[in-house]
């Protein structure tokens, strides 16, 4: 699965996309679980929708900003270069 998503990895839009597709995952499998352990106090789709869904843009908003700002970072400092020896 790494390797699959690798190449959309390299972009502020790909990595901004990936995140915004694990924040739904993780929602899902939040809301399943609570759902199932102790009930959940709306509708599954109303709780994606006014939960889950904004969060993923949030974290996707914040992973466009972030994402260069890193990658800048670690390319003026000698950071890259100690990780990948």
């Amino acid at each position: 699965m790494v390797l699959g998503v690798k190449k959309y990895s390299n972009t502020i839009a790909g990595t901004a996309v990936l995140t915004a597709v694990g924040t739904i995952i993780s929602g899902v499998f939040f809301l399943t679980s609570a759902y199932l352990i102790a009930g959940l106090p709306g509708a599954f789709l109303g709780l994606f929708a006014a939960v889950v869904l904004p969060a993923a843009l949030v974290n996707a908003g914040a992973m466009f900003v972030v994402y260069p700002l890193v990658t800048t970072i670690i390319k003026r400092t000698s950071f890259a270069q100690s990780a990948s020896s």
